[in-house]
């Protein structure tokens, strides 16, 4: 497997976790209370953090914290997004 397909397989599983549980019709357990999206928001969540994830596998540390951004404007208490930010931190040395 490659390093890229690691990473991916490594980060992508509490956003799976997550749509899983809310197409069974729960919930997903966040670390604050979950905002209110519209489809079209959580939609566009997702694919931001697609996105952010493929930066991040790219060593693109300032397009992925770009993604990471665009997430926090649109939903702050996206912990995937949270988590994917805590560890480009851990890597980089810091970050935003």
């Amino acid at each position: 497997m490659s390093i890229r397909g690691a990473l991916i397989l490594f980060l992508l599983p509490p956003l799976l976790a997550g749509c899983a549980a809310m197409r069974a019709g729960g919930k997903a357990a966040p670390a604050r209370p979950a905002a209110r999206l519209s489809p079209e928001d959580a939609k566009k969540v997702e694919r931001l953090y697609y996105r952010a994830v493929s930066a991040y596998t790219d060593n693109d540390m300032k397009a992925a914290l770009g993604y990471l951004d665009q997430i926090s404007k649109i939903n702050p208490s996206y912990a995937p997004a949270r988590q994917l930010r805590e560890k480009i931190r851990r890597v980089s040395g810091g970050g935003r």
